[in-house]
């Protein structure tokens, strides 16, 4: 090797020798393994068992039962996307990523489409720029009379998230950005049968997959969209980050 990098015999071996564990983000999806490309991944709690309490782990979007847990065990887990410059731009790339997968499963454009944006947080607001700038018909609806506030002061048409039933049909794309249930079946029987519905919140989402799937509608949940839309320019933001953490 070239004196900075190590050949370990195991994961075990790695975990337990390196100072800096850099983990995937989201951390977990169902907070039994650490997500994982592979259809073997490691188990949460073997992970958790194998740090100690010299090191300093990051990840992203790490559950807040987790991170209480490693607290009591006086572990340090840091989550980067609570960094506003690394979510930031973060939210760029799952917003580009969004619509990507929104143009793959449509059999229509972008342009000219009629497009619900719930939320207009960080990845609202970028998300809601993008596809404005795609020439769509851009609507946000939101939970908060302020937050409505905001994007009209933006230019875009909006509704409380309590007006969802009455306005929700007719939309060709709807993007839930809102990490709790916001689509359930009570609402989910007025959208358009045609609808592409692109859930890019937190797991477990905020839309009811299985009425979606027992109605046959177009809808799916997509997490890590940096990393598989973008993963050169996602590691770069987030290893910038970390090496300035770990320098100061």
């Amino acid at each position: 090797m070239n004196g900075t990098i190590t050949a370990c015999s195991s994961l075990k071996e790695a975990i337990t020798t390196s100072k800096y564990i850099i983990g995937p983000t989201p951390l977990c999806k169902d907070s039994t393994y650490v997500s994982s490309s592979s259809t073997v991944g490691i188990e949460l709690n073997e992970f958790i068992s194998l740090c100690s309490k010299d090191q300093r782990i990051y990840a992203g979007a790490i559950p807040q039962n987790v991170q209480n847990r490693v607290k009591d065990l006086g572990l340090t887990f840091i989550d980067i996307m609570k960094w506003e410059h690394v979510s930031l731009k973060n939210s760029v790339a799952t917003a580009e990523g969004a619509i990507c997968e929104a143009i793959k499963n449509s059999m229509v454009n972008i342009q000219g489409s009629k497009i619900l944006i719930l939320g207009f947080g960080r990845c609202g607001q970028i998300l809601a720029k993008k596809l404005a700038a795609l020439d769509a018909e851009v609507c946000i609806s939101v939970r908060r009379h302020e937050v409505l506030s905001l994007a009209s002061a933006y230019g875009y048409d909006g509704f409380l998230i309590d007006e969802l039933r009455t306005n929700i049909g007719g939309y060709d794309f709807i993007f839930n950005t809102i990490p709790c249930m916001v689509l359930p079946k009570e609402i989910l029987k007025y959208v358009s049968e045609d609808v592409v519905i692109i859930d890019i919140a937190t797991y477990p989402g905020g839309v009811d997959f299985n009425y979606t799937c027992d109605h046959c509608l177009n809808a799916g949940l997509y997490l890590g969209l940096p990393g598989r839309m973008s993963p050169k320019s996602s590691a770069k933001i987030q290893l910038e980050a970390i090496l300035k953490d770990c320098m100061s």
